[in-house]
């Protein structure tokens, strides 16, 4: 079997891949946005859907609640993928420099976007000055840092292949390191995974720098709907809770009692500025937003009604 993930190597979206389909033969195969692995043709993924700091990934939480995005060849309005299972990660993150760097040098930092907000605190009291500029993933940043630091003096350049075009409204995510915002010493937060890589190149300044040490980010395991019977479906789920999209809130009244809220996520479809940022098809209408809500228990089709079922956890 083969299974999609936010790469490269290293980053936690691997970390937690390995984790969840620990036992199994699998090939992972690394994408270079979030947004990617939804469109990747894989039976299996792999997306962050939350962190205990920083709340829903927006990337994850665009396409899950866009089902049209990845519908079906047979023209439905379900989602290509279904929720299967879900797993959560520790997430402690550092800080890395070049060999050599002091930190009060640093003049930026790069990271994913959701780990340069679960590091705020630390980046204002040590970093006041330095620019937080956001990379597709964490790993991502710390091999540009690390492949700078090996070709400083020459003229060779390092491209990340398939970078989203932006994050939020207005900041882009950096695709190479002619990125103008690259200029001087710069930081990266990443894993200690990738840090055991790049060693050589890259020496920890702090550990463990999120907002808070009991830091925690969500996976959920994804399956292509209408899987052939080979190779074997593959499930990691124990039924705790369903993942539901409408854009009728009112209609929660209409399941039943023990099915409980237990997160609920609004998107303004209307704001389709951030469906081109992440690389996402603006597709259907484009006014009122739509809803994502995980509710306790398992919820059959039968019983969603204005509901799409995205799957159990």
């Amino acid at each position: 079997m083969q299974a999609s993930y936010l790469g490269p190597e290293d980053s936690y979206s691997h970390v937690a891949t390995r984790q969840i389909l620990d036992g199994l033969d699998a090939e992972i195969i690394p994408c270079q946005t979030i947004t990617n692995v939804f469109k990747a043709s894989t039976p299996y993924a792999v997306v962050p859907i939350s962190n205990t700091i920083q709340g829903v990934v927006q990337e994850t939480l665009l396409n899950l609640i866009h089902p049209e995005t990845h519908a079906s060849e047979n023209g439905s309005a379900a989602t290509k993928w279904e929720i299967v299972g879900s797993h959560t990660l520790s997430v402690q993150h550092n800080l890395v420099v070049r060999r050599g760097v002091e930190l009060k040098d640093v003049d930026w930092v790069g990271s994913h976007e959701q780990a340069l907000g679960q590091c705020s605190k630390y980046l204002d009291d040590h970093c006041p000055r330095a620019q937080r500029i956001p990379f597709p993933s964490t790993a991502q940043a710390a091999i540009l840092l690390a492949s700078r630091a090996s070709s400083e003096s020459s003229s060779s350049k390092t491209t990340i292949s398939g970078g989203a075009a932006g994050v939020g409204q207005d900041i882009k995510v950096v695709t190479d390191d002619n990125d103008e915002r690259l200029r001087g010493h710069g930081a990266a937060i990443c894993s200690s995974a990738i840090i055991e890589r790049l060693e050589s190149s890259l020496e920890v300044v702090a550990e463990s720098v999120q907002n808070v040490k009991e830091n925690y980010t969500r996976f959920l395991l994804l399956r292509q709907r209408n899987l052939p019977p080979n190779p074997p479906i593959i499930s990691r789920s124990t039924g705790k809770s369903t993942f539901l999209v409408t854009s009728s809130p009112s209609s929660l009244h209409d399941l039943p009692e023990e099915h409980r809220v237990l997160e609920l996520h609004k998107h303004e479809t209307g704001t389709s500025v951030s469906k081109k940022k992440f690389g996402v098809a603006a597709s259907g209408p484009q006014s009122g937003p739509r809803y994502l809500v995980e509710v306790e228990g398992v919820v059959g089709e039968a019983a969603a009604g204005e509901w799409v079922v995205l799957g159990s956890t």
